[in-house]
């Protein structure tokens, strides 16, 4: 586009829209007119039925009054909403319309005063129509105060006399303030004219100036007009060839005259095989196509559009679908030429055969879930999102005990609910509606599944699950067997708790009893061990020796299975302070120096004086460490190195005893952790021990909240952690000590 085209358009466009402006603007001023005689009219007529009223105290005056007065005041309340500017102007509409405004009037004065009523033009009208509005509500005061003494009594002349003079001094105030309003509409009106005509006048100049100039620029352009037509009906061609539809037209007799070469695509076939022939000769007289037949034939003999009509082409060989068809879907519009005589139709069409196969394959699925969905013996029912039936198999009906017409679709949540409630399906029948609130609340939230025990005895699970859609699909699965054997296994569970609590408490009973002649023992071997009551052979010295040594070995073995008992029955206190891991591993690594270096291995702590405190029982981690480093020296190979050391993750403080001995097999480690596994195993004939360590390691770290780990690997050794929660650990404050090695 030229400029001097730009400029012309825009000008003529200027021209007609400040045309139209002011022909909208004039009639929106007498809109305003006809709004305020409106408005004069029924206010005048109120107070007319407001005289009535007093002088005849029926209420038929008074509601007159009342029914009068709302024009009026429906032009004051959509004013007040206008003058607020963070109210939408449609919501002033209703009650501008209530004002008996036309409704076609209603958008025009509403966006005028939005628009303009702060301006210098309409300013005035406002305020008139402000103070009419005013003295609606003194109007408003005398009509309340009016009938509010002639409810009370008693009534008479004077003071009727009263009100009408109160009453009729406003109303000669309401026409001073209507006149004037009047009066500045009819100004803005003719301040609008005088202005738009001048304005008119001018663009009209300017239009007509430049239509004598582009006037003979378009005379040019006509002559490369009908090229341009020419290359954009050879240009629709092209297109009509490579879409995805095929177009087609056809003459008034049905025949076709044009296809493009889409079809040879789709067919096939040659397009001399449509041309010349009516459509009807190629869909047949088949029972497939009835439908498409009966719609087709209706719209051609009335010479109407149609739309998106399918029906089947039988072309053998050709690309089909499984019964050895192609699916077309046409629409067409009729063509009628300038003097409305009907010349065919002309129309697309789309190779819809795939579309139609998954469509049937859709709908086999469909069938096979709802076949699914039936047969399921799981009890399930659909509700849509005004919590309406819409689905419901056998076992929900039979799980229930529904009748049928409460299981056909359409049926609300609340009358099964109620149904079931008023039968005492969820405790005794009261306060029904409160309890249908609260299932249908509970089935719409979608939330965890329960257990509910029906009348009958029956333990049904009842689950909710909340659709996108806003409805819920409610399941009900019979777990009475179920529950009987979960009873039964509680019961075995309790059984063997108690038969757990009475070995504890047998063992610790007998190691109570076993400990004292014990002591006794020990103690008595080591009088003669040490020759307190005289001097003995070598060889009896070192017989009472082993006997010491048996003796405490044993006692420490049934000091294990005192702690161990207590652990299992819950009697074993535990003290929490903060205690410091790098001086508690080093004092176990000097107590058990002498063991390891019987075994030829080396004690590395490696865990820093700096090491965060951990809050625990002191007395609990040392034994935890002594049974660690003890077993990892047992199992370690001569010349190897027993470390403790720390390490730290975001979620745990991890305390590990690392050897390099024998190791376990997965199996073997999996059973480490269990009492006596080292006696099970046969283990203790080439270490000693009852395997009771371990047990107790696991038992006190879980007395912490933490776990006990083991990674082995055989051949090449045992790292024991025990990961400690982070709550229970604080940062130290620094020490200085160089690491121990033993």
């Amino acid at each position: 586009m030229t400029g001097l085209a730009a400029v012309f358009i825009v000008t003529l466009l200027v021209t007609v829209s400040f045309g139209l402006a002011g022909i909208w603007f004039v009639d929106v001023a007498r809109s305003y007119t006809s709004g305020a005689n409106y408005y004069s009219r029924y206010q005048k007529a109120a107070v007319l039925a407001l005289l009535r009223y007093g002088e005849s105290r029926d209420a038929a005056d008074f509601a007159a009054y009342r029914a009068d007065m709302a024009v009026p005041l429906a032009d004051r309340s959509a004013r007040l909403i206008l003058e607020d500017p963070d109210r939408p102007v449609r919501d002033s509409y209703a009650d501008l319309a209530a004002g008996l405004n036309h409704p076609g009037d209603v958008p025009g004065i509403a966006w005028v005063f939005r628009l303009f009523g702060d301006s210098a033009l309409l300013q005035p009208s406002v305020k008139s129509w402000s103070e009419s509005d005013a003295l609606l509500l003194e109007i408003e005061q005398v009509a309340a105060d009016m009938h509010e003494a002639i409810q009370e009594g008693p009534w008479n002349r004077e003071r009727n006399a009263v009100f009408t003079t109160r009453l009729l001094a406003i109303d000669a105030r309401m026409t001073e303030v209507q006149d004037r309003f009047a009066e500045q509409v009819n100004a803005i009106g003719r301040a609008v004219r005088h202005w738009f005509v001048l304005g008119l006048v001018v663009l009209g100049a300017l239009l007509a100036l430049m239509t004598l100039i582009y006037g003979k620029r378009l005379q040019r352009r006509l002559a490369g007009l009908e090229a341009e037509g020419l290359e954009r009906e050879a240009r629709f061609r092209d297109i009509a060839d490579m879409s995805a539809d095929w177009v087609w037209e056809t003459d008034r007799e049905d025949r076709f005259v044009y296809c493009s070469e889409r079809l040879l695509l789709v067919t096939g076939l040659p397009l001399s095989s449509f041309l010349g022939r009516k459509r009807a000769e190629l869909f047949g007289t088949g029972d497939e196509n009835a439908e498409f037949r009966r719609e087709y034939l209706a719209a051609i003999e009335s010479h109407s559009s149609y739309r998106d009509l399918e029906y089947t082409f039988r072309i053998p060989g050709s690309r089909s679908d499984r019964e050895g068809n192609i699916r077309f879907r046409i629409s067409g519009v009729p063509v009628f030429d300038r003097r409305g005589r009907f010349k065919g139709y002309r129309g697309t069409g789309r190779d819809v055969t795939r579309e139609v196969a998954i469509r049937r394959e859709i709908e086999e699925q469909r069938e096979l879930l709802e076949t699914v969905l039936l047969n399921l013996p799981q009890g399930l029912a659909v509700f849509d999102a005004e919590a309406r039936l819409r689905f419901c198999n056998s076992p929900f009906q039979q799980m229930v005990t529904l009748p049928d017409d409460l299981c056909r679709v359409g049926t609300a949540a609340a009358d099964i609910l109620s149904y079931l409630t008023e039968r005492g399906e969820y405790g005794p029948p009261a306060d029904v509606a409160a309890k249908v609130k609260e299932r249908l609340d509970w089935f719409r939230a979608g939330t965890d599944p329960y257990q509910h025990r029906r009348p009958n005895g029956v333990f049904l699970m009842v689950r909710s699950i909340r659709l996108p859609s806003g409805g819920f699909i409610v399941t009900f699965m019979d777990i009475t067997q179920q529950r009987s054997l979960e009873e039964g296994l509680v019961r075995a569970k309790e059984e063997a708790e108690l038969a757990n609590n009475a070995k504890s408490e047998f063992l610790a009973n007998m190691s109570h009893e076993l400990r004292t002649p014990l002591n006794a023992i020990i103690g008595f071997s080591q009088m003669i061990e040490q020759a307190m009551f005289g001097d003995l052979p070598p060889r009896y010295r070192n017989y009472a020796g082993d006997i010491r040594l048996s003796g405490e070995h044993l006692l420490s073995i049934i000091q294990d299975i005192l702690d161990l008992a207590r652990v299992e029955s819950g009697k074993l206190d535990f003290e929490q302070d903060h205690i410091d891991l790098h001086r508690i591993a080093g004092e176990c690594c000097t107590m058990l120096r002498p063991a390891a270096d019987r075994a030829q291995v080396r004690l590395v702590n490696a865990i820093p004086a700096t090491a965060p405190a951990l809050l625990a029982d002191e007395r609990r981690i040392r034994q935890i460490l002594i049974n660690l480093i003890g077993n990892a020296i047992k199992f370690s190979r001569p010349d190897r190195e027993v470390t403790v050391m720390i390490g730290e993750e975001a979620e745990a403080l991890i305390l590990s005893v690392v050897d390099h001995g024998v190791g376990m097999t997965q199996e073997e480690a999996r059973l480490a952790f269990e009492p006596f596994v080292q006696l099970k195993m046969g283990m203790a004939r080439k270490h000693e021990g009852a395997g009771l360590g371990l047990a107790l390691v696991r038992r006190f770290a879980e007395a912490f909240g933490a776990d006990a780990v083991i990674d082995s690997v055989p051949g090449d050794g045992t790292t024991v952690s025990i990961r400690f929660p982070r709550e229970r650990v604080q940062p130290a404050a620094p020490r200085t000590a160089p690491e121990e090695r033993r």
